[in-house]
């Protein structure tokens, strides 16, 4: 498929998309059912009883409609919903009716756990907006849970509250009884303000889920679709102010050679921090949210990959301060990710050298895993009715490496203090439809030793979504630009260096001289309600668009079309109670014109009406596609095709026992390659409180030809060389991956849990080739021109291991204060000359962390 057509197949489904009326009704739903709350003359004690007068005034209402199985339809139980306030607080007491209270699930866990087990969540939407609001979720045994939505329907998990929630299971089923604060919601000051609200109880053996305010389960939106609460009369906004001072005692070991502190090997260190986390109320619609000299000693380890593509790997953010506010600066072209924050920005490693202005070269020791950051502070609300904030700043100590010298190890400065600020603003438009910014700068306070990260950086855009009443249809677009500013173009980063020069500019993967500026865009519409759905988008990036610094793009040098359709069956049919059929078309043109990629998918899922999931996978991507970012010289490198698929599948997760397998299987039909893998989840729950899982993973990549180096006449291949080399060799590689977890809760404020990856992964060339007498800047390497040459020596093999575990005893001795006990082992990857085995735990270089903090909440 041409890019033209491409283009035309996108226009036509985004004409059609547009096409129905703007205003057109929602149909099947409860918009206009409300819920009379009462004045409490006296607080409710919250211990999931409904036996205060409170509850024997309020009007109960049981208007509930099942959404799950049977779509539409009355529940098989009753369920009723009271609310009460008074001027702090904003009561719900909830009966779930159940005619055998023995079989309901209580499973016990930590807060914000979703347990699979009877529960209540309670959505809010108390500026009115239709797009932003509250969820709380409470199951039976009295667990918590708590998110912010934004979007209309998606939810923010790490954001958390400090509020009371308790339950009780009694002989005609159970209840749950939950205070909110007022000044945890966000609203504006009338006599009579309306909150919009949604309740939704699942009963966990059956299945059966149903909703206070009905909407059929092909419709989207949430907050759109809310009912409301009413005689909220003179209720006032609260300004919150939350302090959570902490200290922490900490006892760390680096092992250089692997090992264990507890045989007592490695170099030991005892310290101690002070710091703060505080939330501050600055208007009716704004908060602050600070944190100095954070510890994220009790966040796990990145789950370790073998990564032997040219594209860098993408890790989640674990850190609870970024976490909580990382959905909302969520845009499709990924300028803001949290995870740069903190993460190191030189090329340095370990076993490495340093060569410093003495022009001495030493041996560095070690490098830091992350930056320790200063401090941070993050505003988020609305301004008005319609105009929504969110800015972050960050500050990070500088990076330091240790190096060997003549008077022993010392720690040197690689690189300096970094400055990060962003900011995200959305004005609504009604609904979900909104006009946005993003703007973000990375700022160095110093000089880097490193050229590649001596340089401040920032970049800009403007997107907007329009989404019709009903949530059916909706368009989007998005442009962008990023700028890279002073410090070194070139790698040498002398100062003398030029174009006219001998000195090598920096470049990226691709070859692609860095440059100052580069743009983006992205524009798409969609059908998302319904049976069938559409969806089409374009997107460029140029080929100097660089976000590497506070963002996360892993593709430049770009235009992609995309065209995705599926149907998707919510009501119950054979042995099935939910289906969904799919077909994908992705393709990829450079900015010149190649074609990088072009390929399609078909997915089937399919839900057993005793909630088995099943799911089949295929692909098929023809060849004639070349690569830019296999030679990191300009080269265009020819791709095999390729076709294969995976499916998996996951028992029932509501019993004791589930069990879940899965395989992929890729060839190429012209080529010798092949690509699997298989694995294996077990999920085990022996008591109420305790759940055991577990994962093992095998792959393998046969007859993966890459090209191993370039050579020119100057040395090392780039864009300006005349006459180049290339030797290709074919890759095998293994890795094999065990990771396993546990939760323990011993109450709903005192839990134990752990987690433990053990991964090895090797790989080895073999098959050299050679390409000879390549001209051009941008020269095209195809595989059948490629000649053999005899192997060398010592061919190029690796192989590593590494394990990684973190325990966290975990007590909650007030609301929003906690102690909390950790041990963390993170280890890097050790190296040996063999493949796939185990020696490498020998002498990877390993931290261990054992830690205690000790959190303090003071509400004022």
């Amino acid at each position: 498929m041409s890019a033209q057509s491409s283009a035309i197949v996108a226009g036509v489904v985004l004409l059609c998309s547009l096409s129905p009326a703007l205003h057109a009704g929602i149909a099947g739903e409860d918009r206009t059912k409300q819920v009379a709350a009462v004045k409490a003359q006296a607080a409710p004690v919250i211990d999931g009883k409904l036996n205060d007068t409170v509850w024997q005034t309020a009007p109960s209402d049981d208007r509930f409609t099942q959404r799950r199985p049977n779509d539409g339809t009355a529940p098989s139980v009753r369920t009723t919903v009271q609310v009460a306030y008074d001027s702090e607080n904003i009561y719900f007491g909830i009966q779930a009716y159940d005619p055998n209270p023995e079989k309901i699930s209580a499973r016990l866990a930590r807060r914000d756990s979703l347990v699979d087990s009877d529960n209540i969540e309670i959505y809010l939407d108390s500026r009115h907006d239709h797009d932003n609001g509250y969820w709380f979720r409470i199951n039976a045994a009295g667990v918590l849970a708590d998110a912010q939505i934004h979007d209309n329907s998606r939810l923010n998990l790490q954001w958390n509250a400090v509020w009371r929630g308790a339950a009780h299971i009694h002989k005609t089923g159970w209840s749950a009884e939950i205070s909110i604060p007022l000044s945890v919601l966000r609203f504006s000051k009338s006599h009579n303000p309306l909150f919009g609200l949604n309740l939704k109880r699942t009963i966990r053996r059956s299945g059966e889920v149903v909703q206070w305010a009905y909407s059929p389960r092909n419709a989207q939106g949430t907050l759109s679709r809310s009912g409301h609460i009413a005689n909220l009369h003179e209720i006032a906004p609260q300004r919150v102010v939350h302090l959570q001072p902490f200290g922490v005692l900490r006892f760390e070991s680096e092992l250089q050679q692997g090992g264990s502190v507890l045989a007592a090997d490695g170099d030991k260190k005892f310290a101690y921090d002070l710091g703060l986390d505080a939330k501050l109320g600055l208007s009716d619609g704004l908060t602050l949210d600070v944190t100095i000299n954070p510890d994220f000693g009790q966040v796990e380890a990145d789950p370790v990959q073998l990564n032997l593509s040219t594209f860098e790997a993408f890790f989640t953010e674990r850190r609870p301060f970024f976490l909580e506010g990382a959905g909302l600066f969520g845009t499709d072209i990924g300028l803001i990710h949290a995870r740069r924050i903190g993460q190191r920005s030189t090329r340095f490693r370990r076993t490495g050298s340093l060569t410093l202005s003495d022009g001495q070269a030493y041996e560095i020791l070690s490098v830091p895993q992350a930056i320790p950051i200063y401090a941070a502070a993050r505003i988020s609300g609305t301004l008005g009715k319609r105009f929504s904030l969110t800015a972050l700043n960050a500050l990070t100590a500088p990076e330091l490496v240790t190096i060997a010298g003549g008077q022993g190890p010392r720690e040197i400065e690689v690189a300096p203090s970094r400055n990060y600020a962003v900011a995200r603003g959305k004005f609504g438009l009604g609904g979900s439809s909104y006009l946005g910014f993003v703007g973000t700068a990375v700022n160095r306070l110093g000089t880097s030793l490193d050229p590649a990260a001596n340089h401040d950086s920032s970049s800009q855009s403007i997107d907007g979504r329009w989404v019709r009443q009903d949530g059916r249809y909706r368009a989007y677009f998005q442009l962008a630009a990023a700028q890279r500013g002073g410090g070194d173009l070139y790698a040498e980063g002398d100062v003398n260096c030029n174009d006219d020069s001998n000195c090598r500019p920096l470049i990226r993967r691709d070859g692609t001289i860095v440059g100052p500026n580069g743009s983006a865009g992205e524009f798409g519409a969609a059908k998302a309600g319904g049976a069938l759905r559409l969806y089409s988008r374009y997107r460029f990036i140029s080929p100097n668009f660089n976000v590497g610094d506070m963002g996360f793009e892993n593709d430049w040098d770009t235009h992609q079309f995309v065209f995705n359709t599926s149907y998707n069956r919510e009501k119950e049919f054979s042995s099935f109670q939910r289906a969904r059929v799919s077909f994908n078309a992705v393709s990829e043109y450079l900015f010149d014109g190649t074609r990088k990629q072009l390929r399609y998918n078909a997915e089937t899922y399919l839900q057993t009406k005793n909630f088995w999931d099943l799911n089949l996978f295929l692909q098929f991507r023809p060849g004639n596609s070349l690569s830019s970012r296999e030679t990191a010289d300009g080269g265009r490198f020819e791709q095999s095709d390729q076709v294969g698929g995976y499916f998996d599948v996951l028992s029932d997760t509501r019993g004791d026992y589930n069990v879940g397998v899965g395989a992929e299987y890729f060839t190429s039909p012209s080529t010798e390659l092949s690509l699997s893998s298989a694995y294996l989840n077990m999920g085990i729950r022996p008591t109420a409180p305790l759940e055991l899982k577990m994962q093992a993973k095998v792959s393998e990549r046969s007859n993966d030809l890459r090209v191993v180096d370039c050579q020119a006449d100057e040395g090392d291949c780039w864009q300006r060389s005349l006459l180049r080399t290339y030797t290709l060799a074919l890759q095998d590689s293994q890795s094999f991956d065990l990771t396993a977890r546990f939760g323990w809760a011993l109450s709903t404020t005192l839990t134990f849990e752990g987690y433990m990856q053990l991964f090895a992964a090797g790989s080895e060339l073999s098959g050299y080739r050679e390409l000879r007498g390549i001209t051009g800047s941008t020269p095209t390497l195809l595989r059948n021109n490629t000649t053999s040459i005899a192997t060398p020596d010592n061919p190029e093999k690796f192989s590593f291991a590494t394990l990684n575990a973190n325990l966290i005893l975990r007590w909650e001795w007030a609301p929003g204060a906690t102690i909390i006990g950790v041990y963390t082992r993170s280890g890097r990857h050790g190296r040996q000359q063999n493949r796939l085995a185990f020696a490498g735990l020998r002498n990877a270089q390993t931290e261990e962390i054992f830690l205690v903090k000790l959190t303090i909440f003071a509400g004022l």
